[in-house]
């Protein structure tokens, strides 16, 4: 049989096995798409038949366009009618064909994208649960360091969050033992430093283990609360201080006074006993701002999904 006479065949019997591969993939899709892997898999064999089939189009199309005049069947098969009057509509109905399947394939794209945002959105919600945990705790000790004056939570219970407008001398009692720990001397900042060691870590495995493709703000804010928070290690030197002396005098109690006697903007003196509480005063503020972004963010996430 000539090569021409199976133009028809392909053509009419291309539609039907293209039909038949989109069934069979929306249907093993259904069955695997229950694991990320499979979903990777299944998505990069998409692209790549997506590709294929739309380089088959295009390749039928130019070589009807560009050979019709090649093709005239015999008139006892046709009659007066040449083959490329049949080509030129059987191009038509490929073109059709080739828009349909564009049209498909990205509303199919379009409704994976979605579920992936919902999804992550989900998951993102779990883990806040638990970073808001981390977060209120980091919140109350650094209050506690910050609110040197209310030293008796059953008279005057502490607040939860640090107030917004606080300075350098508020931080004159931060030795004092902390009234969050219960049968525990420890000094108030030395809980606050734990409690910013604890948020730095989760946070570190929250951004090794949380995928943010959809909500990169969210992870850029959580990258800055780490490096600020891990910029320098100030607990060794701090706890050294909670207990040596100059002298007759306790560093701690040297340290407080030159922060109640502060005046004047805060700036780093380079190799002074007060640098790293100064460095803290600073961190504080900082994570207390980028905290406060974070919230704000999460709730536009959680709002718009």
């Amino acid at each position: 049989m000539p090569l021409v006479h199976w133009i028809p065949v392909i053509f009419f019997g291309g539609p039907v096995f293209l039909g038949l591969f989109i069934f069979l993939w929306s249907e093993t899709h259904q069955r695997l798409s229950r694991t990320s892997i499979a979903q990777s898999v299944i998505r990069l064999i998409h692209r790549r038949y997506r590709l294929l089939i739309t380089l088959l189009c295009v390749t039928i199309l130019t070589g009807l366009y560009l050979f019709d005049s090649w093709l005239t069947v015999d008139s006892s098969l046709t009659g007066e009618s040449r083959w490329s009057d049949y080509a030129r509509g059987m191009s038509t109905e490929t073109l059709g064909i080739l828009f349909t399947v564009l049209l498909v394939d990205r509303l199919i794209e379009r409704h994976e994208h979605q579920e992936d945002r919902i999804k992550e959105v989900r998951s993102l919600r779990k883990a806040n649960v638990v970073l808001s945990m981390y977060i209120d705790r980091f919140q109350l000790h650094a209050c506690e360091v910050v609110t040197a004056d209310r030293l008796n939570p059953n008279a005057d219970p502490l607040p939860t969050r640090c107030p917004d407008s606080w300075e350098f001398r508020d931080m004159r009692r931060l030795f004092t033992p902390s009234m969050l720990v219960v049968g525990d001397r420890s000094p108030k900042v030395l809980c606050c430093l734990k409690a910013f060691r604890e948020l730095q870590r989760f946070i570190e495995v929250l951004l090794i283990e949380q995928s943010f493709e959809h909500f990169p703000n969210i992870a850029k804010i959580l990258v800055e609360i780490v490096q600020s928070v891990g910029l320098t290690d100030l607990y060794d030197g701090i706890k050294m201080n909670s207990y040596s002396r100059d002298g007759t005098e306790m560093r701690s109690t040297m340290v407080q006074r030159m922060i109640e006697e502060h005046n004047g903007p805060v700036e780093y003196i380079a190799s002074h006993i007060v640098t790293p509480y100064i460095i803290l005063y600073y961190r504080i503020k900082k994570t207390i701002e980028l905290l406060k972004r974070y919230e704000e963010e999460f709730a536009i996430v959680t709002r718009a999904s």
